[in-house]
């Protein structure tokens, strides 16, 4: 019997200047994840910029951005 697990993940891009370019980080749950973005957020240390990444997934989704435009925005 095999069991199968939805990771749910979020991904940091660190500053410039910043020993590490990003980190990735996998959660069993998103509550979790959650959790952890909340704790992020709650950091007077932390400065969180929009991605635009969900207006940019719609766009792709819509037809708007071609899938290699798409593809570059997610390779950057």
């Amino acid at each position: 019997m095999y069991e199968f697990f939805v990771l749910q993940g979020i991904e940091l891009y660190c500053s410039d200047g910043s020993p590490v370019t990003h980190l990735y980080f996998t959660f069993v749950c998103s509550q979790k994840r959650d959790e952890l973005y909340d704790a992020l957020c709650a950091q007077s240390a932390v400065k969180l910029e929009d991605s635009q990444q969900e207006a940019i997934i719609l766009q792709w989704q819509h037809g708007v951005i071609s899938n290699y435009d798409y593809l570059l925005y997610l390779n950057r």
